[in-house]
């Protein structure tokens, strides 16, 4: 393949010595340390080219693994277009839950489910560890909002397993905790070793189930490799390249998985930025970049680092201004941005006040000001780009509708979590199933229960799906016939 160009943001430019560099080495492990804006996925993709190209590997060979399935599109894509008159369908490009999916269907004789399993994303989780929750020993430990609780539980389970935590010394931590509490301590440490407790429950509940969230895949799919050689050394010889994009957002067991499978070559390509960790709360994990070198380089001394430190997309006082800031970052690797756009007009204007909602009123003082003096031609020449839409976009939403400037909200993946959107998928799971659903799954705005129908739901604590007659749920409390009738028909 000839190393040529790649697309910028306004035209076709020169790979960089340093893109040509991460784009051809071939003698180990390789850490690409690659900057905002840095032609990452051009880079990643024209590597993967260049293997098959090269002669170095062939597309079955070889392993490349991002963090979303529209990533995994797009650098499926860009291989593709780079290498028109090879099958990359061959090429195992793919998030890594969708990987480990595909090795414990592959291998599921092996696996804890030798009979098939099913797959909860998040809000099926949500409900799986709701719905269960006296089993779990959780019903008398919730304060304040369930969701928020019920939340927090799930993040607590899916973080303990991937940091492959023990559950057995994570009750034993938790009481060992107990025992040197303070007396203010006390009833903090009690709900945490409940919460322990509930996490070795749930995972047998869970294999009871024939099912697994995504951070258990990843677990079982660890397991599976460290208890089954034979089956390791067959992923081995199938993947001799490894490419994994997005690596500062690894936690532990996926770069246990994915080195693993690299070991026995060495080609070992990972590629990311530390500054741009931002799955920490998820269990992701700074050390696996921070620390490659130390962990790879007794295993090859072979291994390379190469940085891309050329910018291509930010103007000049935004990779100025947010390289002065990030340098205080205690564990980074340093890094020298270089922009190559000169083509701005203005600097970064910073504004700061003591709450967010003074803040949104400066930011609308502002938008108004550049309208009234011709910089901007219509407000639709503004993005208000927010750390979290749900979290903080409230107070910049009564701004510009108090000053009626017109605005459009968008958020990505919300529409799930409206309250009626919400309402219905908790129905079509009360339809579809036959488990022992609670009041919540049919307690919904779109009935129009009386308040006492729905007080007398919230009251009763058993399996609701066991009222198969008017006259059971009269005899709870639910009074209105027509009520009555809308359940029946539910249950049934």
């Amino acid at each position: 393949m000839i190393i040529k160009e790649m697309a910028g943001p306004a035209n076709s430019i020169q790979l960089t010595p340093s893109q040509k560099e991460a784009v051809s080495y071939l003698k180990g492990p390789l850490l690409i340390i690659a900057g905002p804006g840095s032609g990452k996925t051009e880079v990643i993709s024209s590597r993967a080219a260049h293997l098959i190209s090269s002669g170095a590997a062939q597309p079955k060979n070889i392993l490349v693994t991002t963090f979303t399935e529209k990533a995994a599109l797009e650098l499926k894509d860009r291989i593709q277009r780079k290498l028109p008159h090879t099958n990359v369908e061959l090429m195992q490009v793919s998030t890594i839950h969708s990987f480990c999916y595909t090795l414990l269907r592959q291998f599921q004789s092996a696996s804890p489910f030798p009979r098939g399993f099913w797959v909860l994303d998040e809000a099926a989780q949500l409900l799986f560890i709701y719905s269960r929750r006296k089993e779990l020993g959780l019903s008398q430990v919730m304060k304040g909002r369930e969701s928020d609780f019920y939340s927090s539980v799930l993040q607590t389970f899916n973080h303990a397993t991937e940091e492959l935590v023990d559950p057995d010394q994570y009750i034993a931590a938790c009481q060992d905790s107990l025992k040197k509490a303070s007396d203010e301590d006390q009833a903090d440490w009690e709900e945490k070793l409940q919460v322990a407790r509930a996490y070795k429950k749930y995972l047998r509940l869970l294999l009871d189930s024939n099912a697994t969230d995504f951070s258990n895949l990843q677990r079982h799919t660890l397991d599976m490799l460290n208890h089954h050689p034979e089956i390791l050394r067959q992923i081995q010889d199938r993947y001799t390249e490894v490419l994994i994009d997005e690596y500062q957002d690894t936690n532990m067991v996926q770069e246990l998985i994915l080195g693993k499978i690299a070991e026995p070559h060495m080609h070992y390509t990972v590629v990311g930025d530390d500054d741009q960790s931002i799955y920490r709360f998820r269990g992701a994990t700074v050390k696996n970049i921070l620390g490659f070198c130390k962990k790879y380089q007794k295993k090859c001394p072979a291994l390379k680092t190469v940085k891309l430190e050329d910018n291509f997309r930010s103007l000049e006082p935004i990779i100025n201004h947010s390289g002065r800031l990030i340098r205080f970052n205690q564990k980074r690797a340093p890094k020298n941005l270089c922009c190559h756009r000169r083509d701005y007009k203005n600097d970064i204007l910073y504004i700061h006040q003591r709450t967010a909602a003074q803040e949104a009123q400066a930011v609308v003082s502002v938008l108004n000001k550049l309208l009234h003096d011709g910089t901007i031609k219509r407000y639709g020449d503004i993005a208000l780009l927010l750390r979290s839409v749900r979290s903080y976009a409230q107070p910049y939403l009564e701004a510009l509708t108090q000053k009626k400037i017109p605005h459009i909200v968008t958020r990505d993946g919300y529409f799930f979590k409206r309250d009626d959107i919400s309402e219905i998928y908790h129905l079509f799971l009360f339809l579809a199933t036959s488990k022992a659903w609670g009041d919540k799954f049919v307690r919904c705005s779109i009935f129009s229960f009386k308040k006492e129908t729905e007080a007398a739901l919230k009251k009763y604590k058993k399996d609701l799906t066991a009222l198969d007659s008017p006259e059971k749920l009269k005899n709870i409390g639910v009074t209105d016939p027509q009520d009555r009738e809308k359940l029946a028909q539910l249950i049934h």
